[in-house]
């Protein structure tokens, strides 16, 4: 921030509102901050970056645009097979070693997955993650990702990552850790500790004045600060969607 800008109430506020309109317009790239302090760089790489978004969405709409025509509903079919091991079977096996591969012996019921027993579905900004608990009564988040709703290699690459990352990479107390991944054969479960039974969109909606008091709010920077820093010091980056973050109940434990 601009150093005549003081840190008030006010100020916090005009940040959380652009905060959101940035949130709300999408994100189709990151520019270095470094840019900032050269203004000529940076409409380069404004400029460069617009241009590139115009390519990508011209190439979208044209691929959009072509229709395959099957000569019959077997041939349609066996390409979704091909395109489905391609997918979870191959790529996998060839550029992700610790994905599992599929168990198509995973008990899947409407109250148990695999060895964990499920209790509620916790809320969550997108997708969705069940409370369960194991063998040992040990309360754990199970994610579920369908794999009929992911067709890109892209998302299977954000699955891998965030099992890796948070399962072996990362170790911060402010990050819930990865315990294991299931793989059945029409979805991905990722296991993760429990972190409570609220976040932060949740417990700010229950509330009749929508907000966070100024002690909660700072006390979720300086978590986060806490995060980031050990995280850059290994050279890795966080972006955030939104300020959905797990977390326990009471603020202090966030």
């Amino acid at each position: 921030m601009p150093k005549p800008v003081l840190l008030n109430r006010e100020t916090n506020e005009i940040l959380i509102r652009r905060h959101n309109d940035l949130l709300a317009a999408g994100v189709d790239d990151v520019l270095y901050f470094e840019l900032l302090r050269d203004v000529a760089a940076l409409k380069r790489a404004v400029n460069l970056s617009r241009a590139m978004w115009k390519t990508n969405m011209l190439r979208a709409k044209l691929m959009l645009n072509v229709e395959v025509d099957f000569d019959s509903a077997e041939e349609a079919a066996q390409v979704q097979v091909e395109h489905s091991s391609l997918l979870w079977d191959q790529i996998p096996k060839t550029l992700m070693p610790e994905f599992r591969p599929v168990n198509e012996q995973i008990l899947e019921t409407t109250n148990m997955v695999g060895n964990f027993r499920l209790i509620s579905r916790l809320p969550c900004h997108k997708g969705m993650v069940l409370q369960a608990v194991d063998v040992d009564q040990k309360a754990v988040a199970v994610k579920i990702f369908e794999k009929s709703q992911t067709q890109d290699p892209g998302l299977l690459e954000s699955i891998y990552r965030e099992f890796r990352l948070t399962g072996e990479v990362v170790r911060h107390p402010n990050i819930a850790k990865c315990l294991d991944m299931l793989h059945s054969l029409s979805r991905v479960y990722l296991i993760m500790e429990f972190a409570g039974g609220s976040n932060i969109e949740h417990i700010i909606s229950c509330r009749q004045e929508q907000r966070m008091t100024e002690a909660e709010v700072n006390n979720c920077r300086l978590r986060c600060t806490e995060l980031y820093l050990p995280l850059g010091q290994k050279g890795i980056a966080l972006f955030f969607e939104s300020l959905s973050l797990s977390l326990h109940t009471e603020f202090s434990h966030l």
